[in-house]
């Protein structure tokens, strides 16, 4: 498990994206910081809860066929992740992953460039939070953040995918 494995999502960054999204589930999150109360744990205790990249997003999780779902990695394996991602989305599941923005990874060419809907581009550094504590922080990434899209059944515009820039100050003043 690498060092940004375990990193809790910004509930502001959650709250405001599912305000447009309607997340049926929050996937790769552990049992104490869950932000949907359905969810899958990769270190948790709860059995049922494990393993989002063995699980059939499309038939395990209720409402998620033509809905969303989001998901913030264990970035030590981004391209297991948005390869699941694709995956599920072909199956119908919306996904909104959380990721670092990319530099010169060539499999975002497999799983973004070609499929993806939308893209945001968080300018300023995401503050995650402590694994385990719900009000401390870790401090800022150091790494830029991405939110990239997959509509269910890897709908996309007829222009491409869209790319959005947002910022960071944006998502977190709004009122959650």
């Amino acid at each position: 498990m690498g060092d940004t494995d375990s990193f809790r999502t910004p509930v502001q960054l959650y709250n405001y994206y599912n305000k447009l999204y309607n997340f049926k589930a929050d996937i790769a999150a552990s049992d104490s910081n869950h932000l949907h109360p359905f969810y899958y744990s990769l270190y948790g205790e709860k059995k049922e809860r494990r393993n989002a990249l063995t699980k059939d997003w499309s038939t395990d999780i209720p409402g998620a066929v033509d809905g969303f779902v989001f998901l913030n990695h264990p970035y030590s394996d981004t391209r297991t992740w948005m390869a699941k991602a694709v995956e599920q989305a072909k199956k119908g599941v919306g996904v909104v992953m959380l990721a670092k923005t990319p530099n010169a990874e060539h499999y975002w060419l497999d799983y973004v460039h070609d499929c993806a809907s939308e893209l945001v581009f968080i300018i300023g550094r995401l503050k995650f939070g402590h694994p385990e504590l719900q009000d401390t922080f870790i401090g800022n990434a150091p790494f830029g953040s991405t939110l990239v899209v997959w509509q269910p059944w890897l709908r996309r515009p007829s222009s491409g995918t869209r790319v959005e820039f947002v910022l960071r100050e944006t998502i977190l003043s709004e009122q959650n």
